[in-house]
């Protein structure tokens, strides 16, 4: 035929013009040999129209040069069937415009090899509605590089189910940006294997937000290093029942400073056998203010230990309500110092038998 003369070097001699008259008969009878003689400019001319016509032989000579100078226009024109014959290498050569102008019905064309030999921007580019149609088998290939390819906009849009699926190793692959982009119904989606898998810089990204979600079976399968990580400010957000979880080993971990920043309702949460897991230099470090909030069956389970780790400093922060439970055997305890930090209205609140306590 006619068009089967045409050399290579004929066919770079070839304007866009040219080319972009040429009738879909002729470009169906040219061969991928000759087709790949042209330049990303030359094979761009040829027109969504004419290259939705292409045979599937002639695509899979195109190069990842020719396929890169496609417009959008152009690269949408190519059919599903078109793009599930694209090879990594071709593949490789798209433009995050290209990637991120894939219509889900060509994106789910991809098949699993195509999708691992995406690079990392080529993922970062990829559109949330075509992050979202991932199977919970494709999202469990990405490896580690192209997880860390991904934006703060894109994990957000990825469904818990997606998120379940990570595996432990693509978890602790994502960076702190990316850890603290995640919606807190998907950090709530976590399993406690994948939150284990968080490292200390990790778990300090988190937001007050995402730290909120996370249930009492997440907590109690936190490593004590993950949660000592934690700042003031991010054990002021956890939810009372999941500050109660906390293990006597994690509590064991918390410095003066995290102990500062329990609020007044996590600690009124606590029951009796929580406040028994405070060591007494913990115990110490309470504000007056903090230790006010226990509840009085707190303060009446008190031991004689946790008796003499209290401050001078926070006796005048105990309410007249929790006097009421503070035995005798532990007031009779205190020192002198404890016993003289009590306030008039404090003392006045007394029984017979505290007063008796108190002034023996």
């Amino acid at each position: 035929t006619q068009a089967s003369a045409i050399t290579t070097s004929q066919m770079k001699g070839l304007t866009l013009t040219q080319l972009g008259g040429l009738t879909s008969t002729f470009l169906g009878e040219l061969s991928s040999t000759q087709l790949g003689a042209l330049s990303a400019a030359q094979f761009n001319a040829i027109g969504s129209t004419n290259l939705a016509r292409l045979a599937t032989t002639q695509i899979t000579g195109v190069n990842s040069t020719q396929l890169s100078g496609l417009s959008t226009t152009n690269l949408a024109a190519l059919t599903s069937t078109d793009v599930g014959l694209i090879n990594t290498t071709q593949l490789q050569g798209l433009t995050k415009t290209q990637i991120a102008a894939f219509s889900t019905t060509e994106f789910g064309e991809l098949q699993n090899t195509q999708l691992q030999g995406l690079n990392a921007t080529q993922i970062g580019a990829l559109s949330t509605t075509n992050l979202a149609s991932l199977t919970s088998t494709q999202v469990a290939l990405l490896n580690t590089t192209q997880i860390k390819g991904l934006t703060a906009t894109q994990l957000k849009a990825f469904t818990t189910t997606q998120v379940g699926e990570l595996t432990t190793t693509q978890v602790g692959a994502l960076t702190n940006t990316q850890v603290a982009a995640l919606s807190s119904t998907n950090v709530a989606a976590l399993s406690s294997s994948q939150i284990a898998q968080l490292s200390t810089t990790q778990f300090k990204a988190l937001t007050t937000t995402q730290l909120g979600g996370l249930t009492t079976t997440d907590m109690t399968e936190l490593a004590s290093t993950q949660v000592a990580a934690l700042g003031s400010t991010q054990l002021a957000a956890l939810t009372s029942s999941a500050v109660s979880a906390l293990t006597s080993t994690q509590i064991s971990g918390l410095n003066a400073t995290q102990i500062h920043g329990f609020t007044g309702t996590q600690l009124g949460g606590l029951t009796s056998t929580d406040f028994a897991e405070l060591t007494s230099t913990q115990i110490g470090e309470l504000t007056s203010t903090q230790l006010g909030k226990f509840t009085t069956t707190v303060i009446g389970a008190l031991s004689a230990t946790e008796v003499a780790a209290l401050q001078a400093s926070q006796i005048p922060g105990l309410t007249t309500t929790q006097l009421t439970q503070l035995t005798t055997t532990n007031i009779s305890a205190m020192n002198t110092t404890q016993k003289n930090a009590f306030n008039t209205t404090q003392v006045q609140s007394f029984n017979n038998a505290q007063v008796s306590a108190y002034l023996a």
